[in-house]
Parts: C-alpha cells; structure tokens; sequence
C-alpha cells in the first residue's frame, strides 16, 4: 500500500478517498483545492510586489496539507501489534459458544476478536459466521465487506 501512501503527496486526501475514508479525504481535497486555485488566481492577477510573498504562503499551506493528510494516512493504517494468545482465547469463546448454540454469545466473541486484530482475514470471516447463525444478515453483510476490503488490499483486485 505503499502507492496509496504516496498519493497524499501530491493531492492531499487522495488515498484516504480511493481506501474508502470519504469524509476525512474530502476534509483534506477541498481546502487543497481551494489553495490551489487561489495559487492560480494569484499567479494571473497578482503583481509583482505582493504575489510571491502571498505564492509562497499558499504554497507552504499546501505542504502543510498534504503532509498532514500523508500522516493522518500513516497513522490509521499502521500496522498492528497483535497478542496470539488472546487471539486464540477470543477465538476459543466464539467457538465454543457457537457450537453451544449461543449465537449471541459467539457473535460477541467474535466482535472482540475481529476489534483486536482487524487487519486478520480470519475475523472477520468468524464474525460474518457467527452473526448469520445469530439471525443478523446486516452484521454479517458487515463483516463480509470489511473481509472482501481486506482480501482486496492483501491479494490485489479480485
């Protein structure tokens, strides 16, 4: 994912918009689209003596811009330190209620699971079992998109 984290450079917010964060792209798109055409004003009708100070603010503003919007980018998809024993433990409670015939209970476990390690294929998956045997389609459709999103982003376009 290293394209999409670059392309916060150039045209800050972008990555966050192609990884689904529509909200939080456009939060960083539309003040850099403002400054750039207000370079771009400035550029045509400016003159000389005042131009280039107020170029290089704007210029410096959208730095700023595409610097935050590349950290903001670095700090929602860093990777994840995961503990396999809890792992495990959350994993065992899903399936043992689940085999119990206590979907609720498994539905739970398996939210704990896939809240402690979201970047896991398989915990998704789990919750998207477990919530349909529980009778909650719209949960379990949930956990199927978040599992496709990360099927996607691991193995490529499908």
């Amino acid at each position: 994912m290293l394209a999409l984290f670059l392309i916060n450079l150039p045209c800050p917010g972008a990555g966050h918009v192609v990884r689904g964060r529509v909200g939080l792209g456009l939060s960083f798109l539309l003040p850099a689209l403002f400054v750039l055409t207000a370079l771009l004003l400035v550029s045509l009708i400016g003159t000389a003596d005042w131009a280039a100070g107020v170029r290089a603010w704007l210029l410096g503003g959208y730095l700023l811009l595409a610097l935050a919007a590349t950290a903001a980018h670095a700090a929602i998809d860093r990777p994840r330190v995961v503990d396999a024993e809890q792992v495990r433990q959350f994993h065992r409670a899903a399936a043992i209620a689940f085999l119990g015939d206590r979907h609720p209970e498994a539905v739970a476990a398996a939210e704990r699971l896939a809240a402690h390690a979201p970047g896991e294929p398989g915990a998704w998956r789990l919750l998207a079992l477990t919530a349909d045997a529980a009778g909650d389609r719209a949960r379990g459709g949930q956990a199927r998109r978040r599992l496709a999103r990360l099927l996607i982003d691991r193995d490529g376009l499908p």
